[in-house]
């Protein structure tokens, strides 16, 4: 009895599997003909050649990337991979017509949303935006994303953000924030801990640039890397030694009426301690205008 019942229960269980694969080869092959349909009537659309009305109509049904990710049942990376070639043919038919890219951002991150790990995504978007679209507001919106969802991935994300941040918004504490952990990252390239620091010191964060110019000297092993980076750290601190002479030759006038003609007068003065020592150089002062510069054999410019 007991093991008629056995079989009775496993014959039960055998139909209930055999019922649940078949929903879900139903509801896969549904899925199949809905993502192909979509792309057919996406190819149909585009050889009509709609107009700008009924192309913005088309992509206003395009559902965010959560609602997608949730109805996809599986099937994320084949709808990111129709969103990101849309993404494509969308920017190039607009960039050869009327450049009107409204819709980009929304078909990038709907695209990301399914496909997190598109690098290549984020970049596009991050460059396109800002640079075609005057959209800088949307262009750092979809590099921090890419930053989020692949944070030790692609040192390229960290520097197009701090591109943004210095050449559209002029922050240039932001700028070398992303520069210097861009890096910080796997195949960068060798000028980058160079501009980081430029971003500080335009910034009269010459201390904090210095620091971390250190700090990427040590880290380095080749002798032309180190040089480099030595003969920066050298600038920075002719720069941050001619703002304390500019000032103190600021007071000389304020005492004196007129700028000293060199800086042993400052000392002399009694405004500055120990004369500073340029490396292979001077500091000089220029007694009509009270400016420090310096000269060596090397003649390193102003960063």
């Amino acid at each position: 009895m007991f093991k008629t019942q056995n079989s009775r229960l496993e014959i039960q269980d055998s139909r209930f599997s055999l019922c649940k694969l078949s929903v879900l080869c139903i509801v896969s092959c549904v899925l199949c003909l809905v993502i192909v349909g979509f792309a057919l009537v996406q190819g149909q659309l585009d050889r009509m050649r709609p107009s700008r009305e009924r192309l913005e109509e088309k992509l206003i049904y395009i559902p965010s990337g959560r609602f997608l990710r949730t109805a996809a049942l599986g099937f994320d990376a084949v709808l990111a991979d129709l969103l990101w070639t849309r993404a494509v043919v969308y920017f190039g038919g607009h960039f050869l017509t009327d450049k009107d890219y409204r819709w980009l951002y929304h078909i990038l991150d709907a695209a990301t949303t399914l496909d997190p790990k598109n690098i290549l995504a984020y970049r596009f978007g991050g460059s396109l935006l800002a640079l075609e679209e005057d959209d800088v507001e949307r262009s750092i919106a979809i590099l921090k994303k890419g930053i989020r969802n692949n944070p030790d991935e692609d040192w390229r994300l960290y520097f197009l953000l701090g591109f943004n941040y210095f050449y559209f918004l002029e922050d240039h504490i932001e700028a070398a924030k992303y520069l210097e952990r861009a890096s910080r990252m796997p195949g960068h390239p060798k000028y980058l801990p160079k501009l980081a620091a430029k971003m500080y010191a335009k910034a009269e964060k010459i201390d904090t640039a210095i620091e971390f110019l250190e700090e990427v000297y040590e880290q380095h092993e080749d002798r032309n890397v180190k040089a480099a980076i030595a003969e920066r750290i050298t600038i920075l601190v002719a720069k941050k030694q001619a703002h304390i002479l500019e000032h103190a030759a600021g007071k000389y006038k304020e005492a004196y009426g007129e700028y000293p003609t060199d800086v042993k007068s400052l000392a002399r003065a009694g405004l500055i301690g120990e004369l500073p020592e340029y490396p292979g150089g001077q500091y000089v002062i220029d007694p009509n205008t009270g400016r420090v510069d310096w000269v060596s054999e090397s003649a390193p410019q102003w960063p």
